[in-house]
């Protein structure tokens, strides 16, 4: 494990984009190829000037859809004439791999219309069948971090328990951790985690507050033996 000092982190070392980012780049991408190409047509190549202003915004959308760029390597970014860029589907098929174990598998495009296959499908067996680990609950004690394609590692909760003083690392439920922390309760134990918590008379807050109820029925007994007197 390499450890970087603050302020030295990079993006490259552990960086997993986001598939959805694509969209995002290709959209600013558009953007600045249609801004540069109105520029140069209505101001030639000194740039900016009076003439861009105000700014037309039908003006601008037009060339939007006229935009025409290449995308990573072979990907071609293009619109039609409603705006939409072409269809474009990558074919997955969920297959037993060699180690036992199933993953998703790239197959195949759908390109505009074009389909393209490069490998060979894995239908389900009748006598297979796949369960879902996204679906499963967790044991007591652990708790689900999914990653892309819902792979699911179940994770203890051990590591987070140091945090809470009340939480007892033996996973043995108390009534402390439970009344501040109930997911502490590995045991899942209804009884122990549904304690009512009430007042008793031999404590003295509870006296208190009996006595402090009484003063306003005082102070009116008093008062109204007050105007008694001075008539």
């Amino acid at each position: 494990m390499i450890v970087m000092s603050p302020g030295r982190e990079r993006l490259r070392d552990r960086y997993k984009p986001d598939p959805k980012l694509s969209f995002i780049i290709k959209a600013l991408y558009t953007m600045a190829y249609g801004l540069h190409n109105m520029v140069q047509d209505v101001c030639g190549q000194g740039g900016v000037c009076a003439e861009l202003f105000p700014f037309n915004g039908s003006l601008f959308k037009s060339y939007l859809m006229n935009v025409t760029f290449t995308y990573g390597d072979e990907e071609l970014v293009e619109f039609d004439r409603r705006g939409d860029p072409p269809g474009r589907y990558n074919i997955m098929n969920y297959q037993l791999l060699p180690n036992g174990s199933y993953d998703y598998i790239h197959v195949g495009d759908w390109n505009n219309g074009t389909l393209l296959m490069w490998d060979d499908l894995q239908y389900p067996q009748a006598e297979d069948r796949v369960e879902s680990v996204c679906s499963k609950p967790c044991q007591p004690g652990y708790y689900k971090v999914h990653y892309l394609h819902c792979n699911t590692i179940f994770i203890t909760t051990l590591s987070s328990l140091q945090y809470y003083p009340h939480c007892n690392t033996s996973l043995t439920p108390t009534i402390a951790s439970l009344e501040h922390y109930p997911h502490c309760n590995t045991s899942l134990t209804p009884t122990i985690a549904s304690l009512e918590h009430y007042p008793h008379w031999n404590t003295s807050f509870t006296a208190t507050l009996s006595s402090l109820q009484h003063y306003p029925h005082c102070n009116t007994i008093f008062i109204t033996t007050l105007s008694s007197l001075e008539h």
